[in-house]
């Protein structure tokens, strides 16, 4: 055979398999594109993810018809139970989450074992999940559990070491959240999901290396939380470890906003308020990035809305009522902040 014919032949071969593969459902584009979670590492090459805060529930019809479509993707029913659980359906969302989790998919089985309710058999079931997810080597998985070490669980007594040994053992295949979590657990850092613990040794320096590094591979509380670093600076016994300096905390910040970090939109914010970073005081930019962490429901923003309302700052009238109502919602999102200016103004919320 020619080389020409060989050549001919190989893309006729090419035609016919790719005639003889169907193309997927346009509901699971439609689905990955609108919920697949940035940690997910199932979700297809090319689909970056979505954070939470940023999804849109209208999307669950093209999730709920992708699940239908191709019943043998565990991470649709995934994504349709993280859209669900961002309509306030938590019922709907955990049996989604069940579904997935037991399909062997693992961001599920985390899912499942931190919203449902202490002692459910969903809870025991999702912990015996993670256990052999963390068996097979799986990162997330070994997160999932660490988190529930830290705290203890029904089932799952409170191990402080151990979880620390978890997290560092998924911190070394480079996984940023990894990365991040065993930061916090050092720097004892209340606002982490593993809070703040006398039995393990905290480690400041080793935790500030740590957020550096996951914040250098692009993960955004890790640049959100670098930023607030650089902010007010970091002196270990006398050593300075993270040198003070709002223009690096205000880049940070901005690459952490971009990420979708409320924490960092709403920083910003204030940074444009107060003037910080090389910027000027401009109270109507404040308001903007104020008005965008509101509009995801970030308790702090939703704050700094209601002061702006009441005190008619950044362009905006004027408004008592304005004002009361967005320190309602902040408060009924557990902000200390909007309570008492609550109490202050004689309200409840």
């Amino acid at each position: 055979m020619t080389a020409l014919r060989l050549v001919t032949a190989v893309l006729l071969l090419s035609a016919i398999t790719a005639q003889a593969q169907p193309a997927a459902p346009p509901s699971i584009l439609a689905c990955d594109r609108a919920a697949a979670a940035p940690h997910d590492p199932t979700r297809p090459e090319g689909v970056p993810g979505v954070l939470f805060d940023r999804l849109d529930p209208a999307d669950a019809l093209s999730c709920d018809q992708a699940r239908r479509d191709a019943p043998g993707l565990p991470r649709l029913p995934f994504q349709f139970a993280r859209l669900r659980e961002r309509a306030g359906q938590e019922a709907e969302a955990v049996a989604l989450y069940r579904e997935a989790a037991r399909a062997g998919h693992v961001a599920a089985t985390v899912r499942l074992a931190r919203i449902v309710p202490p002692g459910s058999p969903d809870g025991a079931e999702a912990i015996g999940l993670l256990r052999q997810a963390a068996e097979g080597g799986s990162d997330l998985a070994l997160i999932g559990l660490a988190e529930l070490l830290a705290h203890g669980a029904p089932g799952l007594p409170q191990d402080e070491a151990e979880a620390l040994r978890l997290l560092r053992r998924a911190a070394q295949g480079g996984t940023p959240e990894a990365i991040f979590a065993l930061a916090l657990l050092r720097m004892g850092d209340h606002r982490g999901p593993f809070g703040r613990h006398d039995s393990v040794v905290m480690d400041q320096i080793e935790g500030a290396r740590l957020i550096r590094l996951a914040a250098e591979r692009g993960h955004a509380p890790a640049q959100a939380h670098l930023a607030l670093l650089h902010q007010h600076g970091l002196a270990v016994n006398g050593q300075l470890i993270v040198t003070e300096d709002e223009a690096e905390a205000l880049r940070l910040y901005r690459l952490a906003a971009e990420g979708g970090d409320l924490f960092a939109l709403n920083s910003i914010g204030v940074f444009h308020e107060e003037g910080r970073g090389g910027l000027a005081r401009d109270d109507a930019e404040a308001l903007r990035y104020y008005r965008l962490g509101a509009a995801r429901g970030f308790d702090v923003a939703l704050f700094n809305m209601g002061r702006f309302a009441l005190e008619g700052r950044g362009g905006l009238a004027r408004d008592r009522d304005a004002g009361i109502a967005w320190h309602r919602q902040a408060a009924r999102a557990g902000n200390l902040g909007s309570q008492l200016a609550l109490q202050a103004l004689g309200l409840d919320w």
